[in-house]
């Protein structure tokens, strides 16, 4: 038996429009490549995810600008923190400590070059310190140094001879790139501990570093640790064993 299209009463079968249409909601036409838009729909979730993205980033700039500190987000996928760290993750309160610590000292700051730092952070921030490469502390009867000297990251040679020092502090070991200490006519009588670790430090990594010494009373001076030793011009170091 042979059928053809007159064989069939009626219209030819068409695809129902209204069928189609009739998907449920939240789901779009077939072969289109958007994702379920509804209420709850992908579109709007991934929108509500991003303002409150926006606004937590509003608040770390509003942050940043009342106390120098921002709020950085976390990119992990779960969950979301929030840790409070200073801009840049500098140390603001040290680096204002110390600046406050040059602004104290007596007016012969002014003939080491220290009233040029201070304008300079006056004027364009405390940050100004961390440019900081030669450091000229000598000759202002300081009894004792901040801790907070060891924020001075890029500082090349710190000058603290004709002073009342007996130790440094213990931060000084992170100044990666400190090669010259020149600490004559102080008042040790070791050398301080921070500064034997950095002269091993260096040469264990084939470093230069250099360590002026003379006029402190120090007795003796480990073996290894003479290499970095250097004599001041005019001044002697003899008393020292074995130098």
């Amino acid at each position: 038996m042979t059928f053809s299209p007159n064989s069939f009463s009626g219209s030819p079968i068409k695809p129902s429009q209204e069928g189609w249409n009739n998907s449920p909601k939240g789901v779009s036409k077939r072969g289109s490549h958007d994702q379920p838009t509804g209420k709850l729909g992908f579109k709007k979730v991934r929108h509500d995810k991003s303002k409150r993205l926006s606004s937590k980033v509003e608040s770390a700039k509003s942050a940043h600008q009342n106390d120098g500190e921002s709020l950085t987000l976390s990119t992990e996928s779960s969950p979301k923190k929030v840790t409070r760290i200073s801009s840049a993750g500098v140390n603001l309160i040290g680096l204002r400590n110390f600046f406050t610590f040059l602004k104290n000292l007596d007016e012969r700051m002014f003939a080491k070059g220290l009233i040029e730092v201070v304008k300079a952070c006056e004027e364009k921030g405390v940050e100004h310190l961390l440019q900081i490469k030669v450091l000229d502390l000598s000759g202002l009867n300081l009894k004792e140094l901040p801790e907070e000297l060891g924020l001075l990251t890029n500082l090349e040679t710190l000058q603290i001879s004709v002073n009342d020092l007996t130790s440094l502090p213990d931060s000084l070991r992170t100044l990666s790139k400190l090669r010259c200490v020149e600490m004559g006519y102080n008042k040790f009588r070791e050398l301080p501990p921070v500064i034997c670790q950095i002269a091993r430090e260096r040469m264990a990594n084939k470093k230069y570093f250099e360590l002026y010494l003379a006029e402190n009373p120090i007795s003796e001076i480990a073996a290894d640790l003479k290499p970095v030793i250097r004599v001041n011009p005019n001044y002697a170091v003899h008393f020292i064993k074995g130098l």
